[in-house]
């Protein structure tokens, strides 16, 4: 029996297979040339598609993250670079393990630059309106995490559609509440709604550590900016 030459391609293949008619000059050119570099096309192709899920391996192309992420039912967030997307993707598995709970709820802010942030529920923060519901949660932002102010009310003279955010102001303040909002949406129980984000202003919040009575102490110096929750 003869030794096949092993295959590397269609070019190759069709070569082989090829009557002796045509492996002649001009019929070796266009088995090979024509009919094998589109099948070997074809293949570079399929094997593309193949690997591009493959998150970890060289050939995965940015351009697949985001089919990558409507998959995994993990969306970017505005602060993601194509290097720490890839990273949240390839470690969905763990990250979906602990979702429903209030340490994935504050991991979720830490990745949007917002270290300090903290998921209070009714229990911590009984003071809180509407009170008298035990199914429902706010994220505060303390004032060191973040730089922005009280925006726009209405009447106040804003034009509707300026690119204005109403309630708050500040550099990617529409950003920082779509992804916030998404991720608290995203990952909260499913008995609980997410009542508010809650951006402190300088001065102390309940809960944050102050003692009542300390020298200097004013709740409220500052006003907080309250962004109701949508979920």
């Amino acid at each position: 029996m003869a030794v096949q030459t092993p295959l590397t391609g269609f070019r190759t293949f069709f070569a082989q297979l090829s009557p002796t008619w045509l492996q002649g000059e001009f019929g070796a050119k266009y088995v090979a040339g024509v009919i094998g570099l589109f099948g070997d096309m074809i293949q570079n192709i399929a094997n593309m598609g193949v690997k591009a899920p493959w998150l970890k391996t060289q050939t995965s192309p940015d351009d697949a993250l985001p089919l990558v992420g409507e998959g995994s039912n993990l969306p970017r967030y505005f602060t993601d670079t194509d290097a720490t997307y890839r990273d949240r993707l390839n470690d969905r598995w763990n990250t979906w393990e602990f979702a429903g709970t209030e340490a994935q709820l504050n991991s979720q802010a830490m990745l949007m630059g917002f270290p300090n942030a903290r998921v209070y529920e009714p229990a911590d923060w009984p003071t809180a309106t509407p009170t008298g519901y035990w199914s429902q949660f706010w994220l505060l932002i303390p004032s060191e995490d973040h730089s922005f102010t009280p925006g726009p009310t209405y009447g106040d003279g804003t034009t509707y559609g300026d690119g204005s955010l109403y309630g708050i102001a500040g550099t990617d303040a529409a950003e920082t509440i779509g992804s916030l909002k998404t991720a608290m949406c995203l990952f909260k129980p499913g008995h609980v709604i997410l009542r508010a984000i809650i951006f402190e202003g300088d001065g102390p919040t309940y809960g944050d550590g102050s003692l009542y009575g300390d020298a200097g102490l004013v709740y409220g110096s500052t006003e907080n900016i309250n962004i109701s929750g949508t979920c």
